[in-house]
């Protein structure tokens, strides 16, 4: 057992939980209190323990790979850092130490170092084990920016985006620590600051884990639940899947999560604890565990909570507020996990498994095996499609766990980024035939969304259309199969509209809440199928997003700027790879071949150089056209050019020790180091020639 270490001072306050307020109409109930409250301070998502319990343990990533930085890197990657600091976009680095298996975020002005620890019983705690200057996260309180009132005033004007110290950024110890657990992360992430992110050219923007853009809605309705409340839990998307999976009365099994502790569960990897205790309504006694026949869930892409209540609040959206007014809404929302972006949190939504936990990393990162870039969202549609195929294998996703529990039960996923395992999943491409039979209901009710579309669209940006047109494909489909006698199990429906509006125009401004209008309509007319079935009491229901969306800065000078940064890091000799702010170093390995020529003689010293990723083999490729220049203490240089096989003879004649071996490619990071000579005078241990090896985790 390792020691128990003293946690470090990374602390915030921690806030009472208010008590719960309820809808016009409804009447109270019970403050919300989870059943199975988390380690992670509930009141503002930071991390107040005072010490780990006996037997607690540290914890290595889950995938030992490549991730982080290594010693080796480490020069490339402080350069490539450097350079990036210089760019008025980037804010912040986060990664993982391979070395000494600590996790890092850094500002200009300060860091925090943190290890994370598992208990016993298969909890995650972290430690703050040093901490310099000022602290990179102002705050990480979950209960800020609820309203589109505290949202302006904390930006400073309507269709504004806030500035990091008016904002928040929750639980980033937690959501930092879980994305290199997967070997698809980078040596390090940059975290541009808030309003300044060209990776989303427009006036909207996602991806930074702070409050804005970490919180997106979640209200949950169905039998048991108790309704029109809003509670004052904070809880993540991890949640949302296990919770469904418990409405919906699916057999625990023997799971784990990152601690690797076996233990009975909902779902065979489960990151997030089920919520329905602690929705069950007070007043009748009844509980939604197992009592719902069939759940359906509508994810919003970019769906920003502030404005979706204030729309609310003007009587513009009635269908949300139908399924607000029959179920719980979360007043803090739901968490979304880092990075947030579309790919990895629907997976996080639909398997309760982080990004670094199912897979799915970010919406693009560079495939150190193939030394590629895996591209979803970005080079054409045909790279959303299949991308189940990329989801780990450890984790199970809703569709499979109900497979599991009711055989032959029909599970849909409608234009949701994550379908593996469901019995039709329009991205995978899977069970298409299966709509065939319906194929006329189904054109007849998707021109008639179209219809809709179009005058809703009236006045607006041509990229209306093509978004449109999607999410009224997914209003047929659950107008027709939701309304057939044998409705099923689980859908799961995707609406992207308001993701692209709130892009392109901003998530706070008409003709983005015209978007959500319009998505509204689209949802009510799945709400509709299922009233007219007679099966709405019997059904859960679902509505949250995927990310939320927040303004940002349209004067171009004031945004990005890492890809010059980056350029100048190559040019002083540190090669990378960036992928939507994931940044890989790109670095060789060298070793010497054989026998050095002796001081005094004329001899081929051999050297082979290979990339320092492995390949999908774990070998190391060869890298061909390496310029290797050798040069000794007295002046001579000698060089040479890697064939195929990265090797190369160079023809050296030493005159005084040791040799200076400097190895430069034009895609790879510049490498150097020293070779002792035969013959020659001894040197310190820090020169000695060595053959540069990953140390793995």
């Amino acid at each position: 057992m390792e020691p128990t270490p003293a946690p470090g001072d990374l602390r915030r306050r921690r806030r009472t939980l208010p008590r719960a307020v309820t809808l016009p109409g409804s009447a109270p109930v019970a403050p919300f209190h989870p059943a199975n409250p988390p380690e992670r301070s509930t009141g503002t998502f930071g991390y107040a323990q005072t010490q780990l319990p006996p037997g607690s343990r540290k914890l290595d990533p889950v995938e030992p790979g490549e991730q982080g930085i290594s010693n080796t890197e480490r020069p490339h990657a402080e350069q490539a850092m450097k350079r990036l600091f210089e760019a008025k976009g980037v804010d912040m680095f986060a990664f993982y130490d391979r070395e000494s298996k600590t996790y890092e975020l850094r500002s200009r002005t300060g860091l925090v170092r943190w290890e994370r620890w598992a208990t016993p019983d298969g909890e995650i705690r972290y430690v703050v084990v040093a901490q310099s200057g000022e602290n990179p996260i102002p705050d990480v309180d979950g209960t800020i920016l609820r309203t589109i009132e505290e949202e302006t005033a904390a930006a400073g004007g309507s269709a504004k985006f806030v500035p990091k110290e008016r904002n928040s950024y929750p639980d980033m110890l937690g959501r930092i620590a879980q994305l290199f657990d997967n070997d698809r992360a980078p040596e390090f992430v940059y975290i541009p600051t808030p309003g300044g992110d060209p990776n989303h050219p427009g006036a909207g923007s996602h991806g930074i884990p702070d409050m804005v853009q970490s919180r997106s809605p979640l209200v949950i309705a169905g039998p048991g639940v108790a309704q029109g409340v809003v509670a004052e839990a904070l809880v993540r998307h991890e949640d949302i899947a296990p919770t469904i999976a418990e409405m919906l009365g699916v057999r625990p099994i023997v799971g784990t999560n990152a601690t690797g502790v076996r233990r009975s569960q909902l779902l065979k990897w489960q990151d997030g604890r089920s919520l329905v205790s602690g929705i069950a309504d007070a007043r009748t006694g009844a509980s939604p565990h197992g009592a719902a026949s069939r759940a359906v869930v509508f994810t919003i892409d970019g769906m920003s909570q502030t404005a979706l209540l204030d729309e609310i609040k003007k009587g513009t959206l009635p269908n949300m507020a139908r399924i607000m007014a029959r179920g719980t809404m979360f007043r803090n929302g739901s968490l979304a996990e880092y990075p947030t972006v579309t790919w990895a949190n629907h997976n996080t939504i639909v398997t309760g498994a982080s990004p670094g936990h199912n897979g799915l990393v970010n919406n693009s990162w560079w495939d150190r095996t193939t030394q590629k870039e895996q591209l979803i969202t970005d080079g054409g549609f045909k790279n959303v499609l299949r991308t189940g195929k990329l989801m780990e294998q450890q984790v199970e996703t809703l569709y499979e766990a109900v497979e599991r529990s009711f055989p032959g039960a029909k599970t849909f996923a409608i234009n949701q980024p994550s379908g593996r395992g469901a019995d039709v999943s329009i991205l995978d491409l899977v069970g298409l035939t299966k709509l065939l039979p319906s194929i006329a209901q189904l054109g007849v009710k998707w021109l008639g969304n179209r219809a809709l579309r179009d005058k809703e669209m009236e006045g607006s940006a041509k990229e209306w259309k093509g978004e449109a047109i999607k999410d009224a494909f997914a209003t047929a489909v659950g107008q027709v199969f939701w309304g057939k006698d044998d409705p099923p199990k689980l859908g799961v429906f995707e609406y992207t509209l308001v993701d692209n509006r709130g892009h392109l125009v901003g998530p706070h401004t008409e003709d983005a809440r015209r978007a959500l209008r319009a998505v509204d309509a689209q949802v009510g007319k799945v709400l509709d199928a299922i009233d007219k079935r007679g099966i709405t009491g019997s059904t859960a229901i679902v509505l949250t997003a995927d990310h939320g969306m927040g303004h940002q800065d349209t004067d171009v000078s004031k945004l990005g700027g890492w890809f010059q940064a980056l350029d100048r890091a190559a040019a002083d000799g540190a090669r990378t790879k960036e992928s939507t702010r994931f940044v890989y170093v790109r670095s060789v390995d060298w070793k010497v071949d054989g026998a050095v020529p002796a001081l005094g003689t004329t001899g081929d010293l051999s050297i082979s150089v290979v990339n320092d990723d492995a390949d999908a083999s774990g070998a190391k490729p060869a890298i061909a056209g390496a310029t290797v220049t050798v040069t000794d203490g007295s002046g001579g240089q000698w060089v040479g050019v890697t064939d195929s096989d990265g090797r190369v003879k160079v023809q050296v004649a030493p005159k005084s020790g040791p040799l200076r071996v400097k190895v430069q490619h034009v895609d790879y990071s510049n490498e150097q180091g020293t070779v002792p000579v035969p013959g020659a005078a001894p040197v310190s241990s820090g020169a000695s020639a060595r053959m540069r090896t990953r140390r793995r985790p």
